[in-house]
């Protein structure tokens, strides 16, 4: 005998709705809610990233180690030539809506992808500064051709989630197209199923990149948010996960540049140095003024000590002279009391 659940729930709510619309449209809104997840439970167990293990990332590289799944290249590589200064092999491809990332550096395209995609140790040195816990790096296995396919996963925090977790687990799927030698593209697709709406979209980010001197390349990452089922917060979604990846791109920048400046410091300068000779030329600038400042107060001690021994001569030559008047004052003083003295002699003499 079959069970009629649904003409029973639908008698449940023609019920509820003539005793009380509030009433029914409660349970209207548990019922579409409670479908809604066992719909989307039963998606999730054919599609995404846990189809093919989950947050399993398979076997995990191991630190110090760098991950390269091509075979090097040999004579091959050496004696293919590389493009000079201002030459250009390939152009990058289109990027995807938002830009996050657009450097020059002064690398090979297959030495980018060493420490950006296979260095295990820098990966780790940027999740701790990018507040990434528990990472799992799998290593990268060639697929079909060329192409090369990686896992990871890592525990993310959300400082600015109104609703839902703080933290949660995120999977990056990552696809790398073509060997790293002159060029290489690589799409890395993010998951994260424990955030609300989470099984609704997911964050592709492209990393492109292609070598433009002798030993110089240009790398280029960019992103946008992909919705795979309607999502009613899109904008919110959207314009969450965009600030979220800008802030951790524009982190990640700054691991790159340092990294590159302490490991690379022997290498041909390029935009990389910028910082490095932009602060020497500002030590240059900051020895000049005060060299130009001491030997302004140097001059200005000597004029000083010049005027010192000039006024001390004019007030001894005033000292002198008022000496000499004090004494002049003085003696004509005294021959004046001498003609009153010899004055009043003749008066006392003459009188009878």
């Amino acid at each position: 005998m079959r069970e009629r659940k649904k003409p029973d729930l639908k008698w449940l709510i023609g019920i509820a709705a003539t005793t009380s619309p509030v009433i029914g449209g409660a349970i209207l809104a548990v019922v579409l809610l409670k479908r809604r997840r066992a719909r989307r439970c039963g998606q999730d167990a054919t599609q995404g990233p846990e189809n093919d293990g989950g947050n399993e990332v398979g076997e995990e590289a191991k630190p110090g180690d760098i991950d390269d799944p091509w075979p090097s290249l040999g004579k091959a590589a050496k004696s293919q030539r590389r493009p000079k200064n201002g030459e250009n092999f390939a152009e990058l491809p289109e990027p995807l809506p938002t830009v996050l990332l657009d450097e020059r550096l002064p690398l090979t395209p297959r030495d980018v992808w060493r420490l950006l995609m296979g260095n295990a140790d820098f990966l780790r040195s940027f999740s701790e500064k990018n507040k990434m816990w528990d990472l799992k790096i799998g290593r990268w296995h060639v697929s079909k051709g060329d192409t090369a396919v990686r896992k990871v996963s890592y525990m993310t925090a959300f400082k600015k989630q109104v609703i839902g977790p703080k933290q949660a687990r995120a999977v990056e799927v990552s696809e790398s197209r073509g060997m790293p030698d002159d060029g290489f593209t690589v799409d890395i697709k993010v998951h994260t199923p424990e955030v609300p709406y989470g099984n609704s979209f997911h964050s592709h980010l492209q990393w492109d990149c292609v070598s433009v001197g002798e030993r110089e390349s240009r790398v280029r990452a960019s992103c946008e948010v992909a919705f795979t089922k309607p999502c009613l917060v899109k904008g919110i979604v959207k314009r969450a996960s965009l600030e979220g990846m800008r802030d951790s791109y524009g982190r990640l920048r700054q691991h790159l540049l340092e990294h590159l400046e302490m490991d690379c410091g022997s290498r041909r300068p390029g935009n990389v140095r910028r910082p490095a000779v932009q602060q020497l030329l500002l030590l240059l600038l900051l020895g000049a003024i005060l060299l130009l400042a001491a030997m302004a107060y140097t001059g200005h001690l000597q004029q000083g000590k010049h005027r010192w021994a000039d006024w001390s001569a004019w007030a001894g030559q005033g000292a002198r002279l008022a000496k000499s008047q004090l004494a002049d004052a003085e003696a004509a003083l005294r021959m004046q009391a001498a003609h009153v003295q010899a004055q009043l002699q003749g008066m006392a003499h003459s009188a009878p």
